[in-house]
C-alpha cells in the first residue's frame, strides 16, 4: 500500500508538473514550424519560450525525484534545497537577500508530498521575485510558532495593487498548495512598498 501510494503520487506529480509543460513545448513547436518560413523573429521569440519551457520541466523532474529520495525524507535537507535555489534565482538578478531559518525546524518530520507542496510554493514565490517584482532585496523567514510552520518572503520591489490587478496562475496554485497543507496563504503589496507572501502551514495535522 505505501509503495502504491509513491507510485500515485509520481504519476499525479508528472501528470501536472510535467505533461502540461510538454504539452505547451509541443503546441509551441508546431506553432514554430508554422512560422518559419514567413516570421523569423516570431520564431526566435518561440524558439526561447520553448527553451525556458524545457528547462522549467527539467527542474520539475528534478524536484519529483528530490521528494521521493528516502535520503532527503527531513527538513534540513529541505531548507538547503531553498537555500540552492534562491542563490540560483537571485545572485544573477543581483538581488540581495536574507534567509532566516529556526534551527528548530530541523527536527520536523513530514511526507514526501508535504515536502514537495510546500517546495512549489516557495519556488513559486521565489520566481516571482525574480522575475517581476524588478527588487533590490529580499528576506525570507522560517519560523516556527506553536504547531505552525510560518514562511514569510518579502522584497523591496514595485509592488502592484491587489485590487487592480488579476491575480496570475502561480499566486492561484500557491494559494491551492497552501489549503491542501491544510494551512493559510496571504500577499500583501503596494505599488512602490514590495510585496510580501505569508504561507502558515500546521507542522503536524
Amino acid at each position: 500500500m505505501r509503495t502504491q501510494k509513491v507510485q500515485d503520487k509520481i504519476a499525479r506529480d508528472l501528470h501536472d508538473d510535467v505533461g502540461s509543460t510538454l504539452s505547451s513545448i509541443a503546441i509551441l513547436t508546431q506553432v514554430a514550424k508554422n512560422q518559419l518560413a514567413n516570421s523569423p523573429e516570431k520564431t526566435q521569440t518561440l524558439l526561447n519560450q520553448i527553451s525556458e519551457n524545457a528547462q522549467e520541466m527539467l527542474d520539475n523532474m528534478s524536484d519529483i525525484v528530490w521528494t521521493n529520495k528516502t535520503l532527503n525524507d527531513n527538513f534540513e535537507q529541505l531548507i538547503i534545497r531553498m537555500q540552492e535555489f534562491t542563490a540560483k534565482m537571485l545572485e544573477p538578478q543581483n538581488i540581495e537577500y536574507q534567509f532566516n531559518a529556526d534551527e528548530s525546524l530541523k527536527t520536523i518530520k513530514w511526507s514526501s508530498q508535504k515536502y514537495y507542496d510546500f517546495y512549489m510554493i516557495f519556488k513559486e514565490a521565489i520566481n516571482n521575485v525574480a522575475k517581476y517584482a524588478e527588487a533590490k532585496t529580499l528576506t525570507i523567514n522560517l519560523l516556527k510558532h506553536q504547531n505552525l510552520l510560518i514562511l514569510s518572503i518579502k522584497d523591496n520591489g514595485k509592488g502592484f495593487d491587489l485590487h487592480q490587478q488579476k491575480m496570475g496562475n502561480g499566486i492561484i496554485n500557491m494559494k491551492k498548495r497552501a489549503e491542501q497543507l491544510k494551512g493559510f496563504f496571504s500577499i500583501s503589496s503596494e505599488i512602490g512598498s514590495g510585496t510580501e507572501i505569508e504561507v502558515k502551514i500546521p507542522i503536524s495535522s
